[in-house]
């Protein structure tokens, strides 16, 4: 008796198979399609989504962020910001005066 249900298709192996193959090969095309157009837009074009520009671009931009950090007279590099260098020890150290001061062990060893 049928019922009007239709009756499932059973899969073989092929037919799995080629399922994959053309995910991949549609993945694939996707991912062609999107570096052509990166390519495409040159440096610096970016189109943000709607909610992304009303959330942080439209709101933050009319008040600004307020920090406590003086950037005009920060040091500055082309990689950032330049920190400040500490001083570096330039006498050297004997193990007798690393051992007493960090607690250390020596354990002889013996190169095997």
């Amino acid at each position: 008796t049928d019922s009007g249900k239709k009756r499932p298709i059973l899969q073989t192996n092929s037919d799995s198979g080629k399922r994959r193959r053309l995910k991949e090969q549609s993945h694939k095309n996707r991912s062609t399609k999107r570096h052509a157009q990166r390519q495409q837009a040159g440096y610096g074009v970016h189109t943000s989504r709607p909610r992304v520009d009303e959330k942080y671009l439209k709101t933050y931009a009319k008040c600004g962020i307020q920090t406590a950090l003086d950037i005009e007279k920060a040091s500055a590099a082309t990689t950032g910001l330049v920190g400040k260098r500490h001083t570096f020890q330039k006498d050297s150290t004997t193990l007798e005066e690393l051992v007493e001061s960090t607690n250390f062990w020596v354990i002889s060893w013996d190169g095997r």
